[in-house]
Parts: structure tokens; C-alpha cells; sequence
């Protein structure tokens, strides 16, 4: 780290001060997990009053809309991980997980009609939702791809060369691209989310399914999820920043000792 910030001269301060902007970030990241597991659950063990699952939600928003064809289905392992609840274009369904699929909570109906918004979202031409799903590995998988590449650059250097030099330059490249792709999949997620879970609202009070003290529960959770995504975003950027200004001072190392 030393020998970046020498080499950079003035924007060495400039890497320490973005280094504590994101340890602060990642703990408020952390603590938001957190306070999101404490909700969504809290949530899903209180009952709504029309006593209706996250499927039947689901369905009659659908049908009240007009997208009947749309199915709504439990979601598989594997899809689940990666993408959550959500509405899939390529199977045209919303698809949730069994928690939500079959119970009649707060959270079930909450989680079921906001992907109900989305799917009304993409028949009604929004492209966000389209984009969104193909670049969506990007934005949860940014991270744990980072640490590989870099740790596989900095091996071939010593195998290779005994010193990290151009292997470890290439990887930094190639993860800071796959972060600046989670970057555009993560702006997208958080104004498509910020617009279906307004909608999800008009629709709960169009239909009187939740009362007015549900609604505003189910506001608390979709703001708590929001606030996350933003932190998370705000995160990744100034990791893009970061990443980037050690990217050139390895360059300019390296040049030096050539």
C-alpha cells in the first residue's frame, strides 16, 4: 500500500480516505442484512387481515390487471438464490419462494404484489425490467468474483515473473470491469424498485387487500430494502473508485521498474 500511495503522490490521501468511506459503507451494509432479516421475518409471522398467501395475492392482482396469462409459481433453489422472488420473462411468471408462495403475512403479500408491479411494469414496455434480469449476475455476483481474479493474478505473477506485475494488472482490470457491470445492473434494480413499490402501494389501496396500518408496514419494508440497495450501490462505486486508482499506480510500478 506504501509504495501506491508514494507513487501517486497526492492521491495516495485520496485512496486512504476512500479506503474508510468504505469500511463505514460495509458496515452499514452489514447492519442493513441485518435489519432486513429482523423485518422480513417479523413480518412474515404477522398475519394479514383478508388472510390471503402470497399466491392468491399474487393471482388476483394479475387477473385485476389484466395479465392472466402470467403464472405464479414456487421458485427453484438455485434461481431463488440468485434472484430472490421475482418475475421472470423467460418463463413469464412471478415466482416465489415457498415462505412467501404460502403464507398469508405482511411480507408474502408485500414481496408478491411488488413482482406483480414488475411484471405489469415490462408488459407495459418498461425495458429496465428486461435489462435488469440479463445483467443481474453482474450485480450479485460482482463481489465474490473480485477476490478470485485478483488472488489469480497475483499467483501467476509469482509462478510466472516471482513479482506481482501483469498478471495482477489484467485480473484488477477484469474485476473492475465486472464491478462497473454491477454498477449499471444495481442503478437499474434500485429505480425499478423504488417505482414497482410505490405501485404495489396504489395497488393495496385500489383493493383494500391490506388495511391501512399493513400498507404502511409494507412501506416500512419496501424503504428498508431500498435504503440497502443504495448503500450497496454507493459501496460499489466508491470500490470501483478505489480499484481504479490502485489499477494505475500498479501500471506506473511496473513501468518504473522496467
Amino acid at each position: 500500500m506504501d509504495g501506491l500511495i508514494l507513487t501517486l503522490g497526492v492521491f495516495g490521501t485520496i485512496i486512504i480516505g476512500l479506503a474508510i468511506a468504505i469500511g463505514v459503507l460495509g458496515f452499514l451494509s452489514g447492519l442493513y442484512k441485518w435489519i432486513i432479516i429482523f423485518k422480513y421475518h417479523r413480518l412474515n409471522r404477522t398475519e394479514v387481515e383478508s388472510g390471503k398467501t402470497g399466491e392468491q395475492a399474487a393471482r388476483e392482482m394479475l387477473d385485476k390487471l389484466n395479465l392472466k396469462d402470467v403464472k405464479v409459481e414456487k421458485v427453484g433453489f438455485f434461481a431463488g438464490l440468485i434472484f430472490g422472488n421475482h418475475f421472470s420473462i423467460k418463463r413469464n411468471a412471478v415466482r416465489l419462494r415457498k415462505n412467501i408462495l404460502n403464507k398469508s403475512s405482511i411480507t408474502a403479500v408485500a414481496m408478491a404484489v411488488q413482482k406483480v408491479a414488475v411484471a405489469e411494469a415490462h408488459f407495459k414496455g418498461d425495458k429496465r425490467v428486461k435489462r435488469r434480469q440479463i445483467l443481474a449476475a453482474f450485480g450479485y455476483l460482482a463481489p465474490v468474483i473480485f477476490v478470485p481474479l485478483i488472488l489469480l493474478g497475483i499467483i501467476l505473477d509469482m509462478a510466472v515473473i516471482s513479482h506481482i506485475g501483469v498478471f495482477s494488472i489484467v485480473f484488477t482490470a477484469l474485476s473492475l470491469a465486472y464491478f462497473i457491470g454491477g454498477i449499471i445492473a444495481m442503478s437499474l434494480n434500485i429505480k425499478l424498485e423504488k417505482q414497482t413499490s410505490a405501485r404495489s402501494e396504489e395497488l393495496f389501496t385500489e383493493t383494500g387487500l391490506l388495511t391501512e396500518d399493513e400498507i404502511a408496514e409494507a412501506h416500512s419494508l419496501y424503504k428498508t430494502y431500498i435504503t440497502s440497495y443504495i448503500i450497496d450501490y454507493i459501496y460499489t462505486v466508491l470500490y470501483v473508485v478505489w480499484l481504479t486508482i490502485r489499477l494505475i499506480a500498479k501500471i506506473l510500478l511496473t513501468a518504473k521498474k522496467k
